[in-house]
């Protein structure tokens, strides 16, 4: 149908090409164009008469068109285009229903991004919960099976006579061979559940005037300890103390004088002094400890009780 209705329009545009050649060619007569005569313009709605043979040949045109344009095959082609635009606008109306199915699966797809993100989140924080409680656990468990090492009992076992007499000469301990029958027992008790490593005891005194305490900073400048490096010196002792059994610490007093001013109460004395030891696990423990000495406290019998400060517990390591 394309191609019949395309050869009518050139046919129509080859005639009128020829009939405006045929009217436009000038009068010849013995060889020669005859001029004709001026005739008044035409009124502008002047009929074209055109050549019979033209005039049949156009309306046998018109008629092929109009039948061209009025047979079943131009019904179905009109019927076939309106199909075709109407699937393009439902294609177009589609493509926008899926544009906005696509943008709701984007921001399905987003809620469920920050779902996740905030799932992962939650979890991490009950994980990280979860290990703070274990570990708290664990800190509970090492807490109560460790060992815990402290002072059980403080007494001095020396003779005060020889400073009473008023002759007493304290003994030279640089001198080679010389001893002291004279003590500090610190008998210290471990009070845990399991075995106390690596224990040692240092214990040293420090007398004030009667009726003083010690000095405000004086555990800060008295907070440490050294192994003696001296010729003569006495042994420290390094010693495992196992879950609830004791250790007596003998330290030997070289100079009575300040046990003697203060059993005749013309001083105060203070014995203070650090126990180091390591636990089970490795971990390293030193207890402090500080009393006074009361020579004569009820009964007749002498006491240390505990002073105001420096009684505890922290993680210092012991002496290199």
């Amino acid at each position: 149908m394309a191609r019949k209705y395309w050869s009518s329009v050139c046919t129509i545009l080859g005639l009128t090409f020829v009939a405006g050649n045929l009217f436009a060619q000038p009068a010849v007569r013995n060889g020669q164009p005859v001029a004709q005569p001026r005739q008044a313009q035409s009124a502008p709605n002047a009929n074209l008469v055109l050549p019979p043979n033209v005039q049949d040949d156009i309306e046998r045109i018109a008629k092929a068109l109009e039948d061209a344009n009025t047979g079943p095959d131009a019904a179905t082609k009109k019927q076939r285009e309106k199909d075709d635009l109407k699937a393009q606008q439902d294609m177009a109306d589609w493509a926008k229903v899926m544009a906005k199915v696509a943008g709701v699966e984007a921001l399905i797809t987003f809620i469920g991004v920050i779902l996740v993100g905030l799932t992962l989140r939650a979890t991490k924080r009950a994980a990280d919960a979860a290990e703070k409680t274990v570990e708290k656990m664990e800190e509970a468990t090492r807490r109560e099976l460790r060992a815990y090492v402290g002072i059980d009992v403080i007494g001095i076992e020396a003779e005060l006579k020889p400073y009473s007499a008023g002759d007493y000469v304290p003994i030279d301990r640089s001198r080679v061979g010389a001893r002291s029958t004279d003590f500090v027992r610190v008998r210290v008790r471990n009070f845990g559940q399991t075995p106390a490593f690596d224990t040692v005891v240092f214990c040293y005194w420090q007398p004030t005037p009667p009726n003083q305490r010690l000095p405000i900073d004086f555990f800060r400048t008295h907070d440490s300890d050294e192994w003696p490096t001296g010729n003569v010196r006495t042994t420290i002792s390094n010693f495992l103390l196992q879950a609830t059994k004791y250790h007596d610490s003998l330290i030997v007093i070289w100079d009575l004088r300040p046990f003697g001013e203060a059993a005749a109460l013309r001083a105060e004395l203070f014995l203070y002094g650090r126990v180091y030891y390591k636990d089970c696990f490795g971990n390293l423990h030193r207890t402090t400890f500080c009393f006074e000495w009361m020579p004569e406290a009820t009964g007749g019998e002498s006491h240390f009780i505990p002073y105001e400060e420096y009684n505890s517990e922290d993680d210092r390591p012991p002496p290199t």
